[in-house]
């Protein structure tokens, strides 16, 4: 079952590798999926030696303006600028960025939803991934990119961002990352902790969530202090 994915994941980096000028966006309204992801893919774009810049219409929400790049996010309606590709992640329509402009481009998708569409030129759709983020993630392992502290920063809040699901996945995902760098936990605290703790049911509200979820879920708050 996962001989596909990774065939597409080996698409991507072909196109990647034929091209230089990268534009990466989202969704509008943009996620912490979606911020962390879009900022770590540039970066991991550029440090294989391409051009990239995050295009999103809504720009960065408050929450995730402390991430590293943040500030070099571009606020836009419209893709300008000789950009030859654009990757969308966690989008299933170029209609959903609400940005003009990405048409003439050559298109990658990378989205993790059951319910993402192929509709780029190349599509890396992974149902089975925990979060966008976790396919940037392996394209920044399989590309042999330089995995930077503010790389493992953004990809780590990203995945933060993710409700409870695939406790043992999700867990594996971030162990891999967390020894990797002696990143600042200083983003991920301004980010994370507040949306995160709403997420830990009591032992009173009788949330049905899974006993090794909301273990997961303390234990990361615990890491962040």
């Amino acid at each position: 079952m996962e001989s596909r994915p990774n065939n597409m994941l080996e698409d991507v980096l072909r196109q990647i590798g034929q091209h230089e000028r990268f534009v990466l966006t989202s969704h509008a309204r943009p996620d912490g999926d979606a911020i962390g992801s879009a900022l770590a893919c540039c970066q991991v774009l550029r440090e294989m030696g391409k051009q990239a810049d995050v295009v999103l219409h809504d720009g960065v929400p408050r929450i995730y303006r402390s991430l590293p790049f943040a500030d070099q996010v571009l606020q836009s309606s419209r893709v300008t600028g000789s950009y030859e590709a654009a990757i969308i992640l966690e989008c299933d329509s170029i209609h959903r960025t609400r940005l003009e402009g990405l048409e003439d481009r050559v298109l990658i998708s990378i989205d993790h939803h059951v319910s993402g569409r192929p509709f780029a030129h190349v599509n890396w759709i992974d149902p089975h991934a925990v979060a966008t983020a976790e396919m940037v993630f392996r394209l920044a392992r399989h590309a042999g990119a330089k995995f930077s502290p503010e790389i493992a920063t953004c990809l780590y809040t990203a995945l933060m961002m993710i409700p409870d699901r695939s406790c043992s996945r999700e867990r594996t995902t971030i162990h891999s990352l967390w020894p990797a760098n002696s990143y600042s936990q200083e983003p991920i605290r301004h980010t994370a902790r507040a949306e995160f703790t709403s997420r830990i049911p009591s032992p009173r509200s009788g949330c049905s969530a899974k006993p090794c979820a909301i273990l997961t879920s303390r234990a990361t708050l615990a890491m962040l202090g």
